[in-house]
């Protein structure tokens, strides 16, 4: 137990406290307040019973000895760790979009540092960001996506920076040491926000086609080509065979989905097509379905971002392709294996056995209740 002594030739109260070894030993405590000096005994003892148990790590000294300096009237040491400047960050955000959007980034890294999330956040170095961005890399992320992913991390130390919690900036070092760039001809993703506006933009059939690529990751064609037959309510599927590849994809619905095909569901209305009108029409031309979504596009106010392709043609970074990038990114943040993502989205790969059984089901539909809801109005 601590106590307090003095000595003729100090004016402050000297500590008295045991070490872990069982010996006891007297330490200064800087001060003449003899009520301060004897709770920074009691701090003295309380850090070698947790150093003796094996617990003082290097986060709960530096606390210890803060708490001291600070009492004594010094500067305190930082303590502020990885894991709980990252969450404070987070909540500081007051856009609810972006709050999600971060804090899903934040929870994979920190995810990726394992015990290392508890350190100092002066303790990050540049290959703790190197190995999260090749962790985002290899469960099938676009470069753009691992790209943003970097940039909210390369915001929130460039706060601790400023605020003097880290000398240095580990995203930034692990960015120029190996540059992470997006090819020019690659789709971007939507986020559920802009596909809700989009949602929200359209009209009739359109709202239906918007709604099966989201919460299918299916193509143009093949939303707006989708036939009552594909839709099980039974089971709360979607069953159909993907046109490009020729391989059957079986969708659990999510609620939303569900509950809007039961509202355009008509019992006297003979169309075998869930969009009777757009299922007439083909992807390209000046009146085709990719026209159609881009003035939807450009209603809802986002830029479909055209830039240069190959030879003369333009290209659009955004267009309804990028639903289906946004299907399995999503999908991917969430930590969905590539082998599921693929088989909803019907791609072909020989590594990968397309047949479904009953068994795949459980694991498919908790796949899909990982996707963000839409707000529509």
């Amino acid at each position: 137990m601590a106590s307090l002594t003095k000595k003729r030739d100090c004016k402050n109260w000297i500590a008295c406290f045991t070490l872990p070894d069982g010996t006891r030993t007297n330490r200064s405590t800087g001060t003449r307040n003899r009520k301060l000096a004897k709770q920074l005994a009691t701090e003295y003892e309380q850090a070698s019973q947790l150093a003796k148990q094996g617990q003082l790590n290097e986060v709960r000294a530096r606390k210890v000895v803060s708490d001291i300096l600070e009492k004594v009237g010094e500067a305190p040491l930082d303590t502020t760790t990885v894991e709980s400047f990252l969450h404070e960050w987070v909540e500081s955000k007051d856009n609810e979009g972006t709050k999600d959007r971060y804090r899903l980034v934040v929870e994979k890294f920190l995810e990726s540092l394992g015990k290392k999330s508890k350190a100092l956040i002066s303790n990050i170095t540049y290959r703790d960001v190197q190995r999260f961005i090749k962790s985002r890399q290899e469960v099938g992320l676009a470069s753009k996506t691992v790209l943003v992913d970097a940039k909210a991390l390369n915001t929130a130390f460039a706060l601790a920076k400023r605020l003097g919690h880290t000398q240095h900036n580990p995203v930034d070092k692990a960015l120029a040491a190996k540059p992470l760039k997006a090819k020019s001809s690659e789709k971007e993703t939507f986020s559920p926000e802009q596909v809700s506006t989009l949602l929200n933009a359209a009209e009739g059939e359109w709202r239906t086609v918007i709604m099966l690529g989201y919460f299918t990751g299916a193509r143009l064609e093949d939303c707006a080509k989708m036939l009552w037959d594909n839709v099980n309510f039974d089971r709360k599927i979607i069953d159909f065979v993907a046109s490009k590849s020729s391989v059957r994809a079986v969708i659990p619905m999510t609620d939303q989905l569900e509950a809007h095909l039961d509202s355009i569901a008509s019992t006297d209305d003979p169309n075998p097509h869930l969009c009777p009108t757009l299922c007439q029409k083909v992807s390209g031309g000046k009146t085709g379905l990719s026209r159609g979504f881009k003035e939807i596009m450009v209603k809802a106010g986002i830029d479909p971002q055209e830039v240069q392709g190959q030879g003369t043609k333009m290209f659009s970074k955004l267009s309804f392709h990028s639903l289906r990038h946004s299907f399995n990114s999503l999908l991917a943040n969430e930590g969905i294996d590539q082998e599921t993502r693929m088989k909803l989205v019907g791609q072909k790969s020989k590594a990968i056995n397309t047949d479904y059984t009953h068994l795949d089901m459980p694991k498919l539909e908790d796949a899909m209740s990982k996707l963000p809801a839409l707000k529509l109005n």
